[in-house]
């Protein structure tokens, strides 16, 4: 590298050279590896580095940083490298070298230095591989690198893990491997196409490559996957994941179509001895663990490989149930509070393994690991289609309109509008008396898919309802018609703005009803009073029954 000195004028016979062990390990590699001291003299070369200097025209026993690097390089050894070095990180770069004809093309290259008692840099170790100029102007790209995203591929990942490992042995210090896989991301392939799919990968590859330091590397794995080695410690590792989760949060827009995507993002602490593919699949582990989890981050541990197979085995557990009819839906009845009549009730599933009881995010997160999500879906549509046709004979007109949540994957599902108008068309249930209740985050997210869900429901009579504090956010543009209601959870409350806040903020919510959902003490219901409510459910009013029982419940509270 760029030094202060004068150049020598002979070969260097007494210099240190770096620790055995990572000039072996270096050795073999095909890019260009060399060490250099402190007055800038050549010490040591990979075989490549002496067939490529020989060639030439140098003596790679003579040969200096000065026969190397052009004037320019100087400078940005001592803005950029040289502190790096004294901080004692390692470098990555592009920097200007010498060609074989005199003149001056980049190199991508990686610097790590050791220091002396005194601070003073001894001597630097740099891997280097060409880069191709024509990139900028034809837009090649240099071999080892990603066509689609330009970022690096496994093989320039395997050679820059290989100098961390390096340091990592000679210094002590972790370093750590990050393995990023983006939620969701086959849907947007599915109902976009593949073309648009890559062109969402590129947008995503240039945020994250935003957030990643010069020591860092960040490289594409395949597929909706990218890995990052970071040169840091564990705590440092989980802050870069959640900045790359805060980088996903803003929605992508290609050709006007706006998608919105999350990640699941596993973190493994690599050693002087870690491979790069068992590193991976350390980190891939952690990655299908926060997956499991709704996603996040979530660090490699023992004993994570044996959650994860009790977590799959529970799937799997589910899907036969499924598929058996085994799992319960109940309803929430919703009471109005002016009335205490039930004026609606609220669906959802329960499994029962005996005396275990799973519902929720649980429940949605296990049916996922089991790949069930859309067949347990598909049983809870049929059973909220059934009992709202059973209510409305045994009823009539005052009979509850029966609420069920929509799925996420429903949304995007081509064949739900098809399925939904067959079941409804043999049901034989009049319009208006069976409601799918769509989560407001995804009309931001999505409001393309939601609109077509929407086209489906008014065409065959089907209300919807909107969920969650992001109601709020949602503006007469973002849907073709108003919901009937607006459905709040009770840990959700504190984000509710009042009423003659409400009025103002959206007209799209101005006239629809506003409920409650899981309340569980009376302070929760006097609340959603007082912000003008109309209904609320939950422990606190009436507990989920089943379905058998509704009518008998709102008999009662006529």
């Amino acid at each position: 590298m760029p030094n202060d000195h004068d150049p020598p004028d002979g070969p260097v016979g007494g210099s240190e050279l770096p620790p055995e062990a990572i000039l072996r390990l270096v050795e073999g590699l095909p890019e260009l590896v060399g060490v250099t001291d402190d007055a800038g003299r050549v010490i040591w070369l990979n075989p490549a580095a002496r067939r490529f200097y020989s060639a030439m025209g140098h003596d790679p026993d003579r040969l200096t940083t000065f026969d190397m690097y052009p004037p320019e390089a100087f400078e940005l050894y001592y803005t950029e490298v040289r502190p790096a070095v004294l901080r004692g990180e390692p470098w990555t770069g592009d920097l200007p070298v010498y060609d074989a004809d005199g003149s001056v093309s980049k190199s991508h290259q990686t610097v790590v230095g050791w220091r002396g008692l005194g601070g003073e840099v001894r001597w630097l170790a740099t891997l280097s591989r060409p880069i191709q100029e024509t990139r900028t102007h034809t837009g090649e790209v240099p071999t080892g690198y990603d066509e689609l995203t330009r970022l690096p591929r496994r093989g320039i990942l395997r050679e820059h893990l290989a100098m961390v490992r390096a340091r990592s042995r000679v210094s002590g210090e972790p370093y750590a491997l990050l393995f990023v896989d983006l939620d969701g991301f086959k849907r947007v392939n599915d109902h976009h196409g593949h073309e648009f799919g890559d062109r969402v990968l590129v947008r995503v590859a240039e945020r994250l490559r935003k957030l990643v330091r010069p020591t860092d590397l960040m490289a594409r794995w395949g597929g909706d996957e990218f890995v990052f080695v970071v040169d840091r410690s564990e705590t440092a590792a989980g802050s870069l994941a959640r900045r790359i989760l805060e980088t996903l949060v803003d929605p992508i827009t290609v050709d006007d179509q706006t998608v919105r995507l999350s990640a699941s993002i596993g973190i493994a602490e690599g050693d002087a001895d870690n491979e790069i593919e068992d590193l991976a699949n350390t980190a891939d582990s952690a990655m299908y663990h926060a997956k499991l989890s709704g996603g996040g981050y979530s660090f490699a541990h023992a004993g994570l490989d044996q959650e994860i197979r009790r977590r799959r085995s529970e799937g799997r557990i589910l899907a036969l149930s499924v598929t058996r009819g085994e799992i319960d839906v109940l309803y929430e009845p919703m009471i109005a509070l002016e009335t205490g009549r039930v004026l609606a009730a609220l669906a959802s599933s329960r499994w029962r393994r005996g005396e275990d009881v799973m519902a929720g995010e649980t429940l949605a997160r296990t049916a996922a690991a089991g790949g069930v999500a859309v067949a347990l879906g598909w049983q809870m549509i049929r059973d909220a289609v059934n009992q709202s046709a059973t209510l409305f004979r045994q009823l009539g007109p005052s009979a509850p309109v029966v609420h069920l949540p929509v799925l996420h994957d429903q949304i995007h599902d081509v064949d739900f509008c098809e399925g939904l108008t067959g079941l409804l068309s043999t049901t034989e249930l009049p319009e208006h008396r069976f409601c799918l209740d769509v989560p407001a985050g995804l009309v931001l997210d999505d409001s393309s898919a939601v609109a077509r869900l929407l086209k489906c429901l008014a065409d065959t009579g089907t209300d919807f309802a909107v969920t969650g504090p992001d109601a709020w956010r949602l503006s007469s543009g973002a849907l073709p018609r108003s919901p009937v209601a607006v459905l709040v959870a009770a840990c959700d409350l504190d984000s509710v703005p009042a009423a003659h806040a409400r009025s103002t903020e959206t007209d799209l919510m101005a006239d629809v009803q506003l409920v409650l959902t899981g309340a569980v003490s009376r302070d929760q219901i006097d609340e959603a009073e007082h912000l003008g409510f109309h209904l609320v459910s939950g422990e606190a009013v009436e507990p989920a029954t089943p379905g058998s029982q509704l009518a008998d419940l709102v008999l009662a509270r006529e």
